[in-house]
């Protein structure tokens, strides 16, 4: 990552500005920045931004509560018969 002034150039090429800076930028990387894909410059950068910007840190708490219902509501349930199928299958097929 460079910093050239206050453009922070993350790891892919997307530009934003640190904290203090433009926000629609620094939302650019807010997704890798929750999941944990982000280096650890790009990452303190980030941090740094939501650290002093309250319409971002609120687009993050926004963003990982999200994420989070997301994945406690699609979780797709499988019926026990079809469970035991699979089982009896594998068992099966063992030597």
């Amino acid at each position: 990552m460079r910093i050239r002034g206050r453009i922070v150039t993350g790891e892919h090429g997307s530009a934003f500005f640190d904290p203090g800076g433009n926000c629609t930028e620094a939302k650019v990387e807010l997704y890798r920045y929750i999941d944990g894909e982000l280096n650890d410059d790009t990452r303190q950068v980030i941090q740094q931004h939501l650290d002093a910007c309250e319409p971002c840190f609120r687009a993050y708490g926004f963003a990982v509560e999200l994420k989070r219902v997301l994945a406690d509501r699609c979780k797709d349930h499988v019926p026990p018969s079809l469970v035991q199928r699979v089982r009896e299958a594998i068992e099966a097929d063992s030597p």
